[in-house]
């Protein structure tokens, strides 16, 4: 009672007193000694009205009440980067929805992001390690650590810059704090194959670069529900040639990998929503972009990843500032089943 008592006797004297300009307010412990109350109890109150958009603290000097002013005041927790291959970026979903909601969800929270796209005979640790510097980043998030991270990581560490990894798929080159598991998605996908869609065994989809880890996760996964699997290579010609093949086949269903997907969705998007429509079909990286075809009528098998809850969790961790679990924080995707394409469209 002596809480909610005292919040509401600061939080009407905050706004009595209110002005167009900012102006010191009570401190802390003048608080406390007034009202002969704890100054964990004042400062829990002070967060509280702080948040409400009463109060602003400046760290180790003293306690402004805000104006009424409607001019911008910009403040920032830190400046956080984001390396990223630009080919991922430009050819895959989910590297687009990390970083659009992670940077969103950081903006609205008072952080600034530095989105880091980088060429492939840019990913060189001395470079990245020069740009990251560049820009005054505080800490780096890294998703799906590439070949490159590894030693990137080292170097940016040994400078002070924390590094946080997120794992979504493969075999990442660093530690991870958080990681997106699709494996329950799949499994749920592959189960309703075996029972209700009569599939017999499943062609799986992937670049000349595929991830040895992912492919026995897979196979895994297939043995367990009874499905056979062969695996099928995309390569960057006669995708028209392996659509029409895949198409043919009969009680066999497609997975396609992240990087074949994206081919198959740039190069022949239309004969992609074809197969989608004559055969069962798994995303298990999530969501397709069909920049030049209508993907309304195409339904397909998707492993979605929560992309909104990952980056408030991450967002989260930053605000508490101290160091991370050992432990890794894990998101699991949900399944949907012959989901029509265009309503996972990109939106953000």
């Amino acid at each position: 009672m002596k809480s909610e008592r005292l919040s509401e006797i600061l939080r009407e004297t905050a706004r009595r007193h209110q002005t167009e300009k900012p102006q010191v307010f009570y401190a802390l412990r003048e608080v406390a000694n007034r009202f002969n109350v704890s100054l964990s109890m004042v400062a829990a109150i002070y967060r509280q009205l702080e948040s409400e958009g009463l109060l602003t603290r400046l760290r180790g000097s003293r306690t402004l009440l805000k104006g009424l002013a409607t001019e911008r005041q910009l403040s920032v927790h830190a400046i956080v980067g984001v390396p990223m291959p630009l080919s991922s970026f430009l050819t895959r979903q989910k590297f687009r929805m990390f970083f659009m909601c992670v940077r969103r969800e950081l903006r609205r929270r008072g952080f600034m992001t530095a989105g880091l796209l980088y060429e492939n005979t840019e990913a060189r640790p001395d470079f990245l390690l020069e740009r990251i510097r560049h820009c005054k980043v505080d800490t780096v998030l890294w998703y799906q650590p590439d070949h490159c991270a590894r030693e990137t990581a080292r170097l940016l560490r040994d400078s002070g810059i924390r590094v946080i990894g997120i794992a979504d798929g493969g075999l990442p080159m660093l530690p991870c704090s958080f990681e997106i598991s699709r494996e329950q998605a799949v499994s749920k996908i592959l189960r309703d194959w075996k029972v209700r869609g009569g599939i017999e065994a499943v062609d799986i989809v992937h670049v000349a670069r595929r991830s040895a880890v992912e492919e026995e996760r897979l196979e895994s996964l297939l043995e367990s529900v009874g499905l056979d699997c062969d695996f099928v290579e995309a390569g960057r010609s006669h995708c028209e040639t392996l659509l029409q093949s895949l198409a043919a086949g009969e009680k066999r269903g497609i997975i396609l990998l992240g990087e074949a997907a994206s081919l198959f969705a740039l190069r022949e998007p239309n004969r992609l929503v074809g197969l989608m429509s004559r055969r069962r079909v798994a995303l298990v990286d999530g969501p397709l972009s069909f920049p030049f075809a209508d993907a309304d009528v195409a339904r397909a098998d998707l492993a979605v990843a929560d992309w909104e809850a990952v980056a408030n969790r991450i967002t989260d961790e930053l605000l508490a500032g101290g160091p991370l679990a050992h432990s890794t924080t894990v998101f699991d995707a949900t399944a949907y089943i012959q989901a029509p394409i265009g309503e996972f469209a990109q939106t953000i």
